[in-house]
């Protein structure tokens, strides 16, 4: 599948969207403002079960510097 890069990755819709796509057998950047340990070990229990990696980057949208940072940690390839 392919590589996706999702904002608001850690509730609502966001949420919805990065367990479904998944699902789907798609590897992750899970755009997120913070990292809550509960989060982080769904995060891991999809990605065994999916066989697929996804990688929390933290990003705020409000901050330009968040966001220049996220996309080159993105373009790395890096784990936040």
């Amino acid at each position: 599948m392919g590589n996706i890069v999702l904002t608001g990755a850690s509730r609502g819709i966001g949420f919805e969207a990065l367990r479904e796509l998944a699902g789907q057998g798609h590897n992750i950047w899970a755009c997120v403002r913070t990292i809550k340990e509960d989060w982080r070990q769904l995060v891991k229990q999809w990605e065994d079960q999916n066989g697929i990696w996804i990688r929390p980057v933290l990003l705020d949208l409000e901050d330009m510097e968040s966001i220049k940072n996220a996309a080159l940690q993105i373009m790395r390839g890096g784990i936040a």
